[in-house]
């Protein structure tokens, strides 16, 4: 029996396929008890928030928990986070991959509109969204870095699986607000961005934190939305009146609607792709050999036990 379900999640569409199953029963469960999420959003007040979004990030990582679980592999190395000496060394690069751009973009501005720093800076309400975007940056690479992307390189090819997975990224952001043809073209070529990252190391770091520091970094320096929501983190209030520098900075969806969002992910995709190589001690590099050859083995006593039985 287990041998049977080992087969079944090794198989990409039925990968794909039970893990809706078992999210859509985990938010069916969740949405049942709404009278008792509606007592503790009365009762958490403030604190409700990160009850809510910890509950989020546990059902959507659930399912990949449970089937990674089936597969009888490492939930964490399978997705590619392990903890190395180079996981520091990542993240560090990870900041400076986003803050150099973002350093040009606010030099910029700086000498050409009026820029001033925000001196009654709230720290309690920076240190919460520091967490939320983390957990938000986390979800999201986990599931269509770390599961999405690795299930379809099961069926296709990496660039086919880059492609589909981003694809994928950018049509999940399609329900927040004003969102664009633009920001959709900048979300896809974000999942580019982080899936690169991820397929050139086969370490979920990497995308996760980029995308943390993208996140934060575009907020603290350019006062921007995030994908259309807007945030209580900035250090600066910028004061646009240059029509063409609000259209190339600056959208109602936030600075991912720009056109100048473009130049930037483009340019960092580029510069992945020549810079960035695969460490083959990294986790998940490791474990996809050791899943393959575990798949392998289960299909060929498999395919002997039914020649047998013929």
């Amino acid at each position: 029996m287990k041998r049977y379900l080992q087969i079944i999640v090794n198989d990409w569409k039925l990968r794909l396929i039970i893990y809706l199953i078992i999210l859509f029963t985990s938010i069916f469960i969740i949405t049942s008890l709404s009278s008792i999420y509606s007592l503790l959003a009365d009762n958490l007040g403030g604190f409700f928030v990160y009850f809510s979004a910890i509950t989020n990030f546990v059902i959507i990582l659930l399912p990949i928990f449970i089937i990674e679980k089936i597969r009888k592999v490492s939930f964490f190395k399978s997705i590619g986070l392990n903890y190395t000496k180079r996981t520091l060394y990542e993240i560090i690069k990870s900041f400076l991959y986003i803050l150099i751009p973002f350093l040009i973009i606010f030099t910029f501005l700086y000498f050409t509109v009026k820029v001033e720093f925000i001196d009654s800076i709230l720290l309690l309400p920076i240190f919460s969204q520091l967490i939320l975007l983390l957990i938000f940056a986390s979800q999201e690479e986990i599931l269509f870095r770390g599961f999405i992307l690795n299930t379809f390189s099961l069926r296709f090819s990496e660039k086919t699986s880059l492609i589909l997975s981003a694809i994928l990224f950018s049509s999940i952001h399609s329900i927040n607000y004003n969102f664009s043809m633009l920001a959709a073209f900048n979300t896809f070529l974000g999942g580019i961005f982080f899936g690169t990252l991820f397929l050139k190391t086969k370490s979920l770091w990497m995308p996760i934190f980029t995308h943390y520091f993208w996140n934060l970094i575009q907020s603290l320096f350019l006062n921007s939305k995030l994908s259309g929501s807007e945030t209580d983190l900035m250090l600066f209030k910028i004061d646009i009146d240059n029509k063409i520098i609000e259209f190339l900075i600056n959208s109602n969806y936030g600075f991912e609607g720009t056109f100048v969002c473009s130049i930037v992910l483009i340019a960092l995709i580029l510069i992945i792709s020549k810079i960035e190589t695969l460490i083959p001690e990294n986790s998940s590099y490791i474990e996809k050999i050791k899943i393959n050859s575990n798949s392998n083995l289960i299909s060929n006593v498999h395919t002997e036990k039914k020649y047998k039985n013929k």
